[in-house]
């Protein structure tokens, strides 16, 4: 939409204009008298005041006087704190002594927003004066001799002109209150206001007045004023080029105040405020203050250069042109005392001094803020309506006032140089140098940096953040800064961190104070290149330069240890470069340590090594760490001394001792035994807190060391002794210090004991003993008595290595023999039991205590209490041996009634080899514990029995009661039971051997003949029934899994059964034998010897065809072993019927059938007895059973019908109707009595599918060839009746012919058609069936009337669903879904070759794909063929059922999903695991191309199955809706592929069957239909 056409056509429509009107009053009151701040009326007349040049303003307010409850006195008048608080304000009275109004001055006022013309005025929008009809109705000004009343008619405002008689040189502005209840302000908060007020604006006094009090009286002097050019080293010219500062002004601002303070006194004193009028005055006296403020203020004269454009926009936003020139002032607190003679007691100044945050002043103060601590005065800055911030927003205006906050940071440069320069001057006054004077100097700079610490500036940030740039950008050079040198460069200063001005006092820094105060300036100056953070390299090369003292050694330790936290490697960077020299003192002693701390590696730990004592140099002392933790100190680098560190100090003569051995002698500790004790001491205190490794090292290098103070001087610890130590008297004794661990001592090597070699010396030695020897045997020969009690004392001191020394030394003697020395190990104590057996035993000619301390120390020695098993065993021997059988008695009860005590019981006595335990009943024979045992069973197998008596103790000796049960098999095996009773004996003893015995037993001997059978003579293991009763008894032994220990019944011919107790025969069953033979057994027997059983079974009641039978009706648990079912397969172990000529007869045609044994395959089942007459010599058949024909059908033998092939010669159709009607009648009438009398499993077809698909025709003959397939043989017969399938599984033609038609061949030409299996019988059955009246059958017993009911029942079911099916049809014809057929013409393009709409098409496809589904059963029962007929029109590959019943035998997994669902004949189900792997590759390749092919179509996955038919030609099938494919068609065509591709004619050959399976969804036959879907 074009706006600007819109506007143009408006003007040019000629239409009249019409004003805007407006609402005075409510223009007024709801904008112009709303001002947001407080003081709005005072703050615009006092702005009125100060642009008429007025030099003074008086504000005076008068009140109501209060209305009292009692007359007020005539000597009494209301006090001030009264007035406050109970009186209204009736009027404001604002006068100042500025210029009367002009003409000009009348008319703006009379205008609301004609603002002040001249650019140098406050006033701007001419909108301020309006704010007084906040609280004033009628406001009248009076300036000179005229005066100006306004007044409102309804909502307009008027003004009444008024001439003054007299002329008044001060101009007036009266304002009576709108009402009478408005409270006297709070005037500490007016006081404070005002003097604020007074900062900028160019006036020299105001005065407050209420009534007649006169509140307050503010004066401003100026002193010191200084004008000056812009320094050289800064830009005058702001960034935008609009203004340029001329000159600069520096003055100092002093504002007196004179006030009463207005506090009120409490409620209840109010009438205490009435007093006299000289009590009154009194009390104002007293309640007077004075306070006064300096400020220092630079000012700065700017000139503006604009463009005409510019001009002209800021003209229009203002009313007013930009200024030609304009001031700016920063204001500033110096760091002298603010406050001169009073303290400010109201604080009225506090707003004035810019303590927290610095305003930007419009002539008066603003709600925005500076960000730093100075306020600035802007008065040509173009403020925002309500002049209460400055206007950010407009472009113009925008642009303007950015310059002027730009010269407001260039001022506050300047103001920074001007208090460097003050600072440097006062350090150069201070001619004495001290601490003092530069903490002096530093208060004051830092109060500087302080006020220059730029901050946040609210509300509008870029106000402040203007202001701060171009501080930073307004210099040509290095800003000079305050320093630890004094004022300087900021390029030449560096920000150090904390503690750095400690240790670097070569570098100018800027002081921490500063730096902690003023954050934001110092930033400024990092961020702005100003001044670099000191360096690494400049703390290495001022420590590099110098040599440290203590302080700054501290002060730098410090620093590095935070500086670790955030680097570390810098730290210790800079802690290597630093060096220092410190000073120590030592008893009076001053030295020098120079430290480099580069090689300082531990720190002292004072709580263990005293600090008064030398430590190492490459150890910091502990005046230097005690104020570090530990932690802190890690962090150096450094660890604390090791003990074992400041002891290799300690004895190094390269260190301590050479160089200060002179300086201190106490400190040597090799020479002071005081010294070497308290180090000794030490050690000792921190002893049991070290390293095992640090006490080793320690003890290393001080045991040879001439460190250890002894009663014989200082000797080596090797060569001392403990004082307790006092066997000799010339012993090295250490001298006792407090504090020294005896353990200490020892691990340094004391000796706590006089060593062996001495003692054992001296035991020997024939001399007499003199003084020196040890205590308490003075006069005496040592003994070995003496020996053993002496080491008992010092036993706990005995090391391994003294114990293995007095084991190994011959020191004792052995009773009897006193010449000859023996090591204690060699001997047994002194005891009677052990003399008895002839032991040697040890000498002790005092009381030998058992038990005691020395029996204790002595078995340490080796000393034996008593012999050891092989011992005895060896003395048991050596008696047997020698005859003692006294000894070996005695022997044999001391090990019996010693064999708790001994411990005997932990040593193998099983594993003793000799010969040394009585047997029973022999008196000179003996045998080790291994070989004799004590149970009846051990003497039943022949095994030697120990003696009687020491049955109770045979455990002792390692007897066990019975052999091992593989020693008692093996025995039983090469030593066989001879007789029943021993054979009873045997298995019932093993039968009650421990259960862990009898474990696997039939895998040990399940196949050993050891079970004797006393029996007639066998053959091959079948008992001979030929045998006479009077043949002598056979004993034979056989395996325990090849007999049978339960009741024989019919198996006794088969198998061998016994007996042996109840415990005989559970152990024959632990080693296999069965408690009767199972099926697999004797479909064993069967397999492996038939002919013999065949003749063996001849002529009994349970003859051979009997255990064929049996074995058909195990026949599901035998196909459970796949072993024996494979055996079974291809064994010749059938019975087969084979006819022969009967001998004796002429008749050659006299046949009879003679039983042989063939495999399944050789067998075949008769299911056509009239190909089976023509076939009879060629065929050998199974017996005529239907159990035993289903057996030999699992094991794989063929119908006969599955091998004759026929092939029907018909005459042509001939025309006989009323034959045909009757003859088709007739079949279906009594089909629906044989169908209800034979067993429903094996109906193929019922009576309603017979009417639906019979057709009846008659024909002049019938002939038909049978071929036998793989004999070459042949036979033609004529028929009168056959029923050749038609196209679809579900139509039969039944011919006949009227003329001679045969009954018999009726019933079997459609009894193939209604069963899977028709026998002879049922036939026959049938055959009468149709030879008979309906009526006629009544008297057999059949239920004619509702055999007829039923079938009329299903007959009008049939036609009821005929009618639905031809209803559906016309339905999807009428819509399209389906092509209509004309005539009798079934083919889809009809008879005008028109096809059907490609949108019909594609429904039915999609109605055929969504039919499909998975299948849900686990069994598809069902047994039709696909009989061939040579004369059909058309043969078929598909059929709706296969050829027999289908079980699911697998189905995909999660592991394993490429495979579809199988479904297996019975025949294979039980071998499906077999049959998966066998075909496991035709499984995985037509699963993919099936799924492939489902793909395509857009069909789910879970419709498709693979079934597998060892017979038969179909290739797939369709059941309702779910897709069967015949896993052998794949194999037997040949489509399966190598690795690595498929094949393209496979996949274009399945994907054909799969579209004509689908297309049964839509048609269920075979015709043209179908084919158009397919």
């Amino acid at each position: 939409m074009d706006f600007n056409a819109l506007r143009e056509r408006a003007l040019c429509s000629g239409a009249e204009g019409e004003a805007v009107t407006v609402n005075t009053r409510a223009l007024i009151d709801k904008v112009l008298a709303r001002y947001s701040s407080e003081w709005t009326v005072l703050r615009e007349l006092v702005a009125n005041a100060a642009d008429a040049c007025a030099t003074k303003v008086t504000i005076r307010f008068t009140t109501w006087q209060p209305t009292l409850a009692e007359p007020i006195a005539s000597n009494q008048v209301p006090s001030l704190e009264y007035a406050i608080r109970y009186s209204t304000l009736r009027r404001l009275e604002v006068a100042n002594n500025g210029n009367a109004f002009a003409d000009s001055d009348w008319r703006r006022l009379k205008s609301i927003a004609e603002g002040n013309p001249d650019e140098q005025k406050i006033g701007a929008f001419g909108v301020g004066f309006y704010s007084v009809f906040a609280d004033c109705e009628n406001p009248l000004v009076l300036s000179g001799s005229q005066g100006l009343d306004f007044y409102w008619n309804g909502n307009a405002l008027f003004t009444r002109k008024l001439q003054l008689n007299e002329y008044s040189s001060e101009t007036s502005f009266v304002l009576d209150y709108r009402d009478s209840t408005t409270k006297v302000p709070d005037l500490v908060g007016l006081y404070r206001f005002l003097a604020t007020s007074l900062t900028f604006v160019n006036l020299d006094i105001i005065e407050l007045w209420l009534d007649n009090w006169n509140l307050l009286v503010l004066t401003k002097n100026t002193e010191d004023r200084v004008v000056a050019a812009v320094p050289a080293d800064i830009k005058a010219t702001t960034k935008g080029g609009l203004m340029r500062i001329t000159q600069v002004q520096r003055e100092l601002v002093r504002i007196s105040a004179t006030m009463i303070s207005p506090i009120l006194s409490d409620f209840e004193n109010t009438l205490a405020g009435l007093s006299t009028a000289t009590n009154h005055q009194e009390q104002l006296a007293q309640r007077v203050s004075t306070a006064s403020v300096c400020l220092r203020m630079l000012s700065a004269s700017v000139s503006t250069s604009v463009t005409g454009q510019f001009a002209m926009e800021i003209e229009r936003a203002t009313r007013k042109p930009p200024p030609k020139n304009t001031k700016l002032a920063i204001l500033r607190s110096s760091s002298a005392p603010t406050f001169l003679n009073e303290k400010d007691a109201l604080g009225i100044f506090d707003s004035m001094i810019p303590s927290k945050s610095g305003r930007i002043f419009i002539g008066f103060p603003t709600h925005q803020t500076t960000s730093l601590l100075a306020h600035i005065s802007l008065n040509s800055v173009i403020p925002t309506v309500e002049r209460e911030s400055i206007d950010l927003n407009a472009r113009w205006v925008r642009d303007w006032n950015k310059e002027i906050l730009r010269v407001a940071g260039t001022v506050a440069r300047i103001a920074w140089n001007d208090e460097m320069r003050d600072l440097k001057e006062k350090m150069e006054q201070r001619i004495e140098p001290g601490i003092g004077r530069f903490s002096e100097v530093l208060a004051e700079a830092t109060h500087v940096f302080k006020q220059f610490a730029f901050k946040e500036s609210t509300p509008y940030p870029l106000v402040g953040q203007i202001i701060q740039q171009t501080f930073w950008d307004a210099g040509k050079g290095p800003i000079n800064i305050f320093s630890s040198h004094g004022v300087l460069p900021s390029d030449r200063v560096r920000i150090a961190a904390d503690g750095v001005a400690g240790f670097v006092d070569g570098i100018p820094i800027l002081p921490e104070q500063i730096i902690n105060v003023a954050e934001p300036f110092v930033m400024g100056l990092r961020a702005n290149g100003y001044t670099p953070d000191i360096s690494i390299e400049d703390i290495r090369k001022e420590l590099g330069a110098k040599a440290l003292d203590s302080g700054q050694l501290l002060e730098l330790l410090k620093w590095v240890q935070k500086k670790a936290a955030i680097n570390l490697e810098e730290a210790r960077s800079v802690l290597a470069s630093a060096r220092a020299s410190v000073k120590e003192t030592g008893d009076g002693v001053e030295i020098t340590r120079y430290i480099t701390l580069r090689s300082v590696r531990y720190y002292v730990n004072d709580d263990l090594i005293p600090p008064e004592l030398p430590v190492d140099l490459d150890t910091m002392p502990v005046a230097y760490t005690k104020i570090f933790s530990r932690a802190e100190l890690h962090g150096l680098g450094w660890r604390e001394l090791p003990l074992k560190e400041w002891t290799r100090f300690l004895i190094s003569t390269s260190h301590f001792p050479v160089k200060y051995r002179g300086l201190f002698p106490h400190f040597d500790i090799f020479h002071s035994t005081e010294f070497a004790g308290s180090v000794l001491r030490i050690i000792s205190r921190r002893w049991s807190y070290i390293m095992t490794e640090e006490q080793q090292a320690i003890a290393d290098l001080l045991k040879f060391k001439v460190i250890m103070p002894t009663k014989l001087g200082m000797m080596a610890p090797t060569k001392s002794y403990l004082s307790s130590v006092t066997l000799f008297r010339d012993l090295a004794n250490v001298i006792d210090f407090e504090g020294v661990s005896e353990t200490v001592l020892v691990a340094l090597g004391v000796q706590k004991m006089v060593e062996l070699s001495m003692v054992l010396k001296r035991l020997k030695s024939s001399k007499p003993v003199s003084d020196d020897s040890p205590q308490g045997t003075a006069g005496e020969k040592w003994s070995f008595v003496d020996l053993i009690n002496y080491l008992v004392t010092v036993s706990d001191q005995l090391t391994p290595q003294h114990i293995a020394v007095l084991q190994n030394a011959s020191i004792c003697h052995a009773e009897g023999n006193r010449r000859k020395w023996y090591k204690v190990c060699d001997l047994y104590e002194p005891a009677d039991t052990l003399r008895g057996l002839g032991l040697k035993v040890l000498d002790w000619p005092a009381t030998y205590r058992p038990g005691g301390i020395e029996d204790v120390f002595l078995r340490d020695l080796g000393l034996r209490q008593f012999p050891t098993v092989p011992d005895l065993v060896q003395i048991i021997a050596q008696a047997i041996a020698a005859h003692n059988k006294a000894l070996a008695d005695r022997a044999l009860e001391y090990f019996v009634t010693s064999f708790a005590v001994n411990r005997y019981h932990t040593f193998n006595r099983s594993s003793i080899n000799t010969t040394y335990l009585p047997l029973e009943q022999t008196e000179d024979k003996y045998s080790d514990p291994t070989h004799c045992f004590t149970s009846e069973g051990a003497a039943l197998l022949g095994y030697p029995i120990l003696r009687s008596d020491l049955h109770p103790h045979a455990y002792k000796f390692g007897v066990e009661a019975d052999p091992p049960i593989s020693w008692c098999l093996t025995r039983l095996v090469e030593h066989p039971p001879r007789s029943i009773w021993e054979a009873v004996a045997v298995f019932s003893t093993l039968e009650c051997r421990k259960p862990s015995d009898l474990e696997n037993l039939d895998k040990q001997v399940g196949r050993s003949k050891f079970v004797p059978i006393f029996s007639s003579p066998v053959t091959d293991g079948i008992l001979d029934v030929q045998t006479d009763s009077n043949s002598p008894t056979v004993l034979r032994y056989v395996a325990p899994k090849d007999c049978y220990v339960g009741e024989p019944e019919s198996f006794a011919r088969l198998f061998d059964f016994v007996g042996f107790t109840s415990e005989g025969n559970r152990f024959l069953q632990r080693c296999g034998a069965q408690v009767k033979p199972s099926c697999w057994d004797v479909g064993y027997r069967f397999v492996q010897q038939p002919h013999k059983l065949l003749e063996m079974l001849t002529g009994l009641p349970e003859n051979y065809k009997y255990w064929l039978q049996w074995l058909a009706e195990q026949s599901q648990q035998l196909q459970r072993d796949p072993a024996l079912w494979q055996l079974m397969r291809a064994s010749q172990f059938l019975l087969g019927e084979k006819p022969q000529a009967n001998q004796g007869t002429r008749n050659a045609t006299s046949l009879r059938e003679a039983y042989i044994l063939k495999s399944a395959k050789e067998v075949v089942i008769v299911d056509d007895y009239a190909a089976w007459k023509c076939f009879r010599s060629q065929l050998c058949t199974a017996p005529r059973n239907r159990i035993l024909e289903q057996f030999y059908i699992d094991l794989g033998s063929e119908s006969l019908s599955r091998l004759v092939e026929v092939i029907y010669n018909l005459g042509g159709e001939i025309q006989e109707p009323l034959a045909v009607m009757k003859m088709q009648n007739r079949v279906i009438e009594r089909a629906s009595f044989f169908l209800s009398e034979v067993d429903q499993s094996n109906i193929k077809v019922n009576a309603a599918q017979l009417k639906d698909g019979l057709t009846v025709k008659a024909t002049p003959h019938i002939s038909l060839r049978r071929t036998l397939r793989g004999y070459g043989v042949s036979h033609v017969d004529s028929v009168t009746a056959a029923a050749p399938q038609g196209v679809s599984s579900m139509e039969w033609t039944l011919w006949f012919t009227p003329k001679g038609c045969r009954i018999p061949d009726v019933s079997i030409a459609i009894a193939k058609v209604l069963l899977h299996r028709p026998t002879l019988n049922i036939q026959l059955s049938f055959d009468s069936l149709l030879s008979m009246e309906v009526r006629a059958l009544e008297a057999y017993g059949y239920d004619v009337s509702r055999i007829l009911v039923a079938q009329q029942e299903e007959l009008l079911i049939a036609e009821d669903q005929r009618r639905k099916e031809e209803e559906s049809r016309a339905r999807l014809q009428a819509e399209g879904l389906l092509p209509v057929s004309t005539g009798t013409d079934r083919s889809p393009f009809g008879s005008g070759n028109s096809f059907a709409s490609e949108s019909s098409i594609t429904r039915s496809l999609d109605t055929a794909i969504a039919a499909s589904r998975a299948f849900k059963a686990s069994y598809i029962h069902s047994a039709g063929s696909s009989q061939q007929v040579k004369e059909a029109a058309a043969n078929t590959y598909c059929d709706v059922r296969p050829g027999r019943d289908l079980t699911l035998a697998s189905m995909p997994s999660a592991s394993n999903d490429s495979s579809l669902p199988l479904f297996l004949p019975r025949s294979l189900v039980h071998n499906a695991s077999f049959f998966a792997i066998e075909h496991a590759d035709s499984i995985r390749q037509l699963t993919a191309i099936l799924r492939v092919c489902a793909d395509a179509l857009g069909m789910w996955r879970e419709c498709l199955h693979l079934f597998f038919e060892e017979t038969g030609v179909t290739v797939a099938f369709n059941t309702d809706g779910s897709l069967f494919f015949n896993l052998r068609a794949w194999e037997e065509l040949g489509h399966g592929w190598k690795e690595g591709g498929g094949s393209k004619e496979a996949e274009r050959f399945w994907f054909v069957v799969f579209c004509h399976e689908v297309a049964h969804n839509l048609i269920l036959g075979h015709g043209p239909e179908h084919g158009f879907w397919t």
